[in-house]
């Protein structure tokens, strides 16, 4: 996805944008929970009255391939719906919400895709989550903008793993040992380049498919 998106297709990035916007607002309704305590000791749970989060959208890996991600921050407050107090999260309920917020970010941007004119093809990734590929990138491009994942596979072949036999520890451990510093690139000479090995792959940036406008989300 991050390819056709980030080589030309701007409806592309509106619906991850969109996809965001729906995860943090499952979140805000339902993970946003701050406890205290109650007259006699015991421990009291009330839903937050909002959610402040900022959200930084990034479109690289560290070795500068297409990446479109968010990182998103939540703030640790919110206001108490019965007295107005500002209040501590008990961020236990956002770390159970994890994986309810990934499936409807990941649900709400292939949507966007199929609404754009993209053929969907959902798979279960290394991670045991649902994920998908659009069809029209070809195979041969993914592949040749995967080096991180090429990076990744070789830490862990060297110690006799792989992606299916490691650990989750074992991935993180050679996730980050691979990890290269953060550089600073030229973002539309990049671009340029993308463009370039796209259309060395057979991939046609202009020749998107046809689909609805869409809009990123307020």
């Amino acid at each position: 996805m991050s390819i056709a998106a980030l080589t030309g297709d701007d409806r592309l990035v509106a619906a991850h944008d969109a996809a965001v916007h729906a995860a943090l607002s499952h979140l805000e309704q339902h993970a946003i929970v701050t406890r205290q305590r109650g007259a006699e000791g015991e421990y009291l749970w009330r839903q937050g009255d909002g959610m402040t989060a900022a959200v930084f959208r990034h479109t690289t890996s560290r070795n500068a391939d297409p990446q479109l991600h968010s990182h998103c921050v939540i703030a640790n407050v919110t206001r108490d719906p019965e007295t107005g107090a500002w209040r501590s999260l008990d961020s236990r309920e956002l770390y159970a919400a994890q994986a309810e917020a990934n499936a409807i970010y990941m649900n709400t941007l292939a949507h966007g895709a199929r609404e754009a004119g993209y053929t969907v093809d959902w798979a279960i990734n290394d991670k045991g989550h649902p994920s998908f590929e659009l069809r029209e990138v070809p195979e041969s491009l993914r592949e040749a903008w995967s080096s991180r994942k090429a990076e990744i596979d070789a830490a862990l072949e060297a110690r006799g793993l792989s992606r299916a036999t490691a650990s989750a520890d074992e991935k993180q451990v050679a996730t980050l040992a691979t990890r290269a510093p953060k550089t600073v690139e030229d973002r539309a000479a990049l671009a340029a380049d993308w463009r370039i090995t796209a259309r060395e792959h057979g991939f046609e940036p202009e020749q998107r498919p046809q689909g609805r406008v869409l809009e990123a989300a307020a």
